[in-house]
């Protein structure tokens, strides 16, 4: 619950995160295409201003232009139209003229800047919000300037190029370069505000909509978690409750197998014991799985006569699986049979690894339990080895993990509930030794453990 909530919490963060780099994107990119728009409009009103000026002012000396790359022209072309020559180019680079009729319109301003006859600031404020069209036009001013020096001014007198979050136009007047006219702008943020509106608005409200689904899932997963939590402790108490009655009836069949006279008899109870104390090992296991590593197994380790014991198993496994066609090998190398463990556990022990080395393999499969005490003769190494399906390497690191069971194909699925491995490697734990295991797919499986003795 803890995780889930911590991912759901990240997973929040981060797209508020992303939602907030996105609408800084946008405002970026608004602002860039205003600012785009404005300069467009500025010029045309700069243009517009001059020709209204051209419309009242006669010119008498009926001038004419002539725009012709000059690579091109001939020597007598050249000689019939003398006069002042402008650089298109290089008026282009400039920004004085992006096209030619700017470049008449440039020609013009400075005809009438020759005669003392300036642009009309106020005409040209007028010409800007009215290219402007429908955007919000915001507190600006237009400046005209010599040579960097001022000249005359119209707008909001509080705006500088050093004002804050301002734009500044520059756009050259003349052909001259002398003169220059600058707009200073407040950041329109209302109006990319604006713009973006619905954009912003739809991405609040989608970041809303996945909060409120994330908390949502936060709410049922902690509902079923507190209700699976109750559900454990009832499974766990019942589970413990099992273990009194069944001790209970393992005691009472010892009883009865010690006052049968016939040996038929004292046969039967002796099997029917050794199932109470199977189902007696389940329902530990199931605490144990339960518990996750919580439960504690209480030993009593004592001298144990090993291979007896694994032969007493390979005969109730073999029983088991008295169908099917299957060799069991006992290796002992073992100096001394009386092994100090807790027998009733290792008996668990082999019945899981001796079990499954039979239930996950084909007919005829050949198994090999090895007892001995290599070295120093301080550990008791017990290995299972087997020839059947075996395990891929990417399944191994799972093996011993709770409810964990190998994927197989349909055909190879066997009943089970991931739980005998983990209670084999909690024994093995409990015993103070390590448990592992060497495989090939269908090449077999040996399991490993080694306990200290």
């Amino acid at each position: 619950m803890k995780r889930a909530a911590l991912y759901s919490m990240l997973a929040v963060v981060a797209i508020l995160i992303l939602q907030g780099l996105w609408i800084f994107q946008m405002r970026r990119w608004y602002v860039a295409d205003f600012v785009t728009h404005t300069q467009e409009a500025f010029g045309k009103a700069i243009e517009q201003e001059v020709g209204i000026r051209s419309s009242r002012i006669v010119d008498p000396q009926n001038k004419w232009y002539v725009s012709k790359p000059k690579s091109s022209m001939s020597a007598d072309e050249i000689e019939q139209n003398k006069g002042d020559t402008l650089d298109f180019t290089a008026l282009q680079k400039s920004g004085a003229a992006v096209s030619l009729s700017d470049l008449v319109s440039q020609i013009s301003q400075d005809s009438y800047f020759k005669q003392g006859k300036p642009p009309v600031l106020r005409k040209v404020d007028s010409l800007f919000v009215l290219a402007m069209g429908s955007e919000s036009v915001p507190r600006h001013r237009i400046v005209l300037c010599r040579e960097g020096v001022l000249q005359d001014c119209f707008g909001a007198e509080e705006l500088t190029t050093s004002s804050p979050r301002v734009i500044t136009l520059v756009k050259p007047v003349g052909t001259a370069g002398i003169y220059s006219m600058m707009l200073i702008m407040k950041r329109p943020s209302s109006a990319v505000l604006k713009r973006m509106l619905y954009a912003v608005l739809a991405s609040l409200t989608l970041g809303l909509l996945v909060v409120l689904v994330l908390n949502y899932q936060l709410v049922v997963i902690r509902r079923r978690t507190e209700t699976l939590k109750r559900r454990e402790v009832g499974i766990n108490g019942t589970i413990h409750d099992l273990k009194s009655p069944l001790a209970g009836v393992t005691t009472m069949m010892g009883w009865l197998a010690g006052k049968a006279q016939a040996a038929e008899t004292r046969e039967l109870i002796q099997q029917g014991t050794e199932q109470l104390r199977a189902l007696s090992n389940s329902v530990e296991a199931l605490l144990a799985s339960n518990y996750d590593g919580a439960y504690n197994i209480i030993l009593n380790r004592t001298k144990t006569d090993l291979p007896a014991l694994l032969q007493e198993v390979i005969d109730n496994v073999s029983l088991y699986f008295i169908q099917k066609p299957h060799h069991i090998e006992v290796v002992n190398r073992l100096a001394d049979n009386r092994v100090p463990v807790d027998g009733r556990y290792m008996k668990t022990v082999l019945y899981n690894l001796i079990g499954n080395a039979l239930k996950y393999s084909d007919d005829g499969v050949e198994v090999t339990v090895t007892l001995e005490t290599p070295g120093d003769g301080k550990h008791l190494r017990l290995s299972v080895a087997d020839t059947g399906w075996g395990i891929r390497p990417r399944y191994r690191r799972k093996l011993f993990h709770n409810y964990y069971r190998v994927p197989r194909e349909e055909s190879r699925q066997r009943p089970g509930y991931g739980i005998g491995l983990m209670y084999t490697a909690y024994i093995v734990h409990a015993h103070g030794g390590k448990i592992k295991v060497v495989s090939r797919e269908n090449a077999g499986s040996t399991f490993i453990l080694t306990i200290p003795i």
